[in-house]
This record gives structure tokens, sequence and C-alpha cells, in this order.
């Protein structure tokens, strides 16, 4: 099966003036930090990952090929992309709700999907699993952000008849790109202060983003290209802000049951907002919040609509499978969150 790398990364940069969460926990020890485990040869593809490919391909191309550029420029293709992903949303049984808001001064009107399964013992609190559907510019957003917005179709499908102690709340959001990234009409943000008002105890959030390829590595690329290869056979990279560690150390040792994960040092707070559309908007509304990716360095955000490589539906499948068992466990009520302590520190 093919390679993948993904990355976890929390931001704390904003355009509102919105106070930031405070750390709330120390992160892993640095014996704990950018140990790489070694590799094995990729696992053969399960029947279980098998069968979900032709949904995973289906919604992909429906959504970069039928669809092609979403955004605000393209408003017939963004209500199209949000049309089909409600009809799978509701076709998987769920309830769904529409959050649409106004932007350019009146002059467009978008939206947020958000569907929710009930908790038990917890339902006070929730699991929010996100990924944003609109696409860079010149782009027909075929990684960035069909393939995520593919896997979390996966997920939420897979999860419908859970019974989680905490609720889970997926969120197929607008506007995380230009001309919106960092701004009030951010789809992320624009929900985290939605769920806020609403006294939404949101005890983590999972954001997907640009799931379904690799980068090269840039050095002699020209800046209008973007090349990919394959990468270390199901290679994870884990990291964040400071007071996201004890959420990203959680995550990583639970995808690490299937994937190989390096637990990396912890990232400035500030740094490109491109490489943390998704998040962005949770963490200026104090939200836990951790980003997954296969392109940590946004490079998928600047490629153009002739230079978008086949995706690796193999490794989309399998992180789709891994995903739902991680969500399910951070939603089991003996996972605590009250304390701001996920997981103690662990040597990858």
């Amino acid at each position: 099966m093919a390679g993948a790398v993904l990355a976890f990364a929390g931001v704390a940069c904003g355009a509102a003036p919105v106070s930031r969460a405070p750390p709330v926990a120390p992160g892993p020890p640095p014996a704990a930090l950018g140990r790489k485990p070694p590799l094995s040869s990729p696992k053969p593809v399960s029947e279980a990952e098998r069968a979900l490919l032709p949904a995973l391909q289906r919604d992909v191309e429906k959504l970069a090929t039928g669809i092609g550029q979403r955004d605000v420029d393209h408003p017939w293709e963004l209500a199209d992309a949000a049309d089909y992903l409600a009809t799978e949303l509701e076709a998987a049984g769920y309830l769904l709700e529409r959050q649409g808001f106004e932007v350019r001064g009146g002059k467009a009107v978008v939206q947020n999907l958000l569907v929710k399964v009930s908790g038990g013992r917890r339902d006070d609190e929730t699991i929010v699993v996100a990924a944003h559907y609109d696409t860079p510019p010149a782009s027909r957003g075929a990684d960035d952000n069909a393939s995520g917005a593919a896997v979390l179709l996966t997920v939420a499908r897979s999860l419908r008849d859970a019974h989680p102690d905490r609720a889970l709340r997926f969120a197929f959001l607008v506007n995380e790109h230009e001309p919106f990234a960092g701004t009030g009409d951010m789809g992320s943000l624009r929900l985290a202060r939605r769920l806020a008002a609403a006294g939404d105890k949101v005890t983590a959030t999972i954001a997907l983003r640009a799931v379904g390829g690799t980068l090269l590595r840039r050095d002699d690329v020209p800046a209008t290209g973007s090349r990919r290869s394959k990468s270390a056979p199901e290679g994870v990279v884990v990291s964040g802000p400071p007071w996201a560690d004890p959420l990203a150390a959680r995550i990583a040792r639970l995808l690490a049951k299937d994937l190989n994960v390096t637990l990396a040092a912890p990232r400035a707070t500030e740094h490109p907002l491109e490489q943390d559309l998704g998040v962005w908007g949770f963490w200026q509304a104090g939200f836990p919040a951790v980003l997954l990716t296969r392109d940590p360095g946004g490079e998928s955000s600047r490629s153009v609509t002739d230079d978008e490589p086949p995706l690796d539906y193999e490794t989309m499948a399998r992180l789709a499978l891994s995903l739902s068992s991680v969500v399910l466990e951070l939603a089991t009520a003996n996972a605590s969150a009250n304390d701001g302590r996920w997981l103690s520190p662990v040597d990858l």
C-alpha cells in the first residue's frame, strides 16, 4: 500500500481579538519527542479497507471533477458541493443542520454543515471532527480538501449508529481559504463561536486537511509546481502548540495501532495560517484542536488544476478506519479530558 505522512498542528494566531486558551498541561517530555519508530513494510489492504475504496473515490471525484473549484467566486459550485455533502449525510441517516451566514456585505451566503451523534453519560461534552470543502484559488481541490471531506464522510457514515459517552459532531466547513482565511468569516471560527455561544463543551477537535497525498522535498522544485511521491510507509508525524500536546499524544498513540508514528517537538504557537486551515478558528475560540494532514507544509493549497496527482485511496481508507476508532476512544467516559490530561507522556 502506498505510504503516507500525517501531521497534527494547532494554531493560535488570530485576526479577531479573541482570548486564547491558556496552556492546560505540559507536553510530553523531551525524551518522547522526535522519536522515530522503525518503519515496517506497508500492511496489505484489508477487506474492510478495500470496501471503503469505491465510496472514497466517488466522493472525491464528485467534488473535484464533477463540481470543481468551490469558493465564493464560484457560488453555484460551492452550493452544489454543500448539497452533495448534505445529501450523503442525510442518506446515512443524519438530521442535518445547515449553518448559513452572509459574507461580502450580504452579497453571498455560505454554509457550514453539521450533524450530531448524541452521547450518553457525558452528552454535555463534545468531540468535533471537521473538514473544509472549499478550495484554494485556481484549484479543483482534489487533495485540498476533497480528500479530507471524503474521509470525514466515511467516518461519519461508520459512526452513525454508535453509542458514545460524549457527543460527536461532524462538521463540513466553508471559507477556510483565501480571502477568508484568518478572518471572522472563516468557517471554523464561525462554527467554534456558535458552539461556544450554545454552551457546548468541546473537549477535542480533529480537523482533516489534504490527507490524500504526500509531497516531495521542494528544495529544487519550481515554485509553481507541486510534485509529490510516496513517503515512509504509513508514517505519521504529530506536533502542535504546547497546550495541545496531551491531546495530540493521545491521538498519536491510538493511531499508532495502525500507522507508524513520530511524535515531533511542539511547534511554535505562531506560524503560517495556511498550515492550519481547519483548526485556526477552533483555537481562537479556546477549543483544544489538532490538525491531521499529509501535507504539513501547506503545499497542496498552492497546487493548480492541472497539477494535482492521483490520490492514495488505500491509505485514506486505512486512515478512515483508524480515525473512527480514535474518535470512539476519545468519546468514552474513561478518557478523561476534565483535567486537560488526555494522556500521560508516552515513549513511542
